[in-house]
């Protein structure tokens, strides 16, 4: 059993997949059967790194007064934290959960 995280994101004309145990995107053309692939540096850190450039980002916004390049505000987290606690309410109770239901 591989760990990390495993992307699939499904569109009219094709499909990109993205395996964090091997750091490989595939992306996928229906109609032709082309397949891409390319591997992306691994990066260290929490979310892939991403918790790193969040607070570097925050922190220079902060240094600058210039919150324009900020990537997610307070209420944005807020949100799609919100969203991932109602899709496991989801899933554990078979059911939709409404935002509203976590107060979002």
């Amino acid at each position: 059993q591989k760990g990390g995280r495993l992307l699939r994101a499904h569109g009219t004309l094709g499909e990109l997949t993205f395996d964090d145990s091997t750091q490989e995107i595939v992306i996928t053309t229906f109609a032709t059967g082309d397949v891409q692939r390319m591997t992306v540096a691994r990066e260290t850190g929490g979310h892939g790194g991403g918790d790193t450039r969040i607070i570097r980002d925050w922190l220079e916004a902060m240094k600058s007064g210039d919150g324009s390049k900020l990537v997610s505000t307070a209420q944005e987290s807020l949100r799609t934290h919100a969203m991932s606690f109602a899709a496991e309410i989801s899933r554990r109770e078979r059911r939709v959960v409404e935002l509203a239901e976590l107060g979002v």
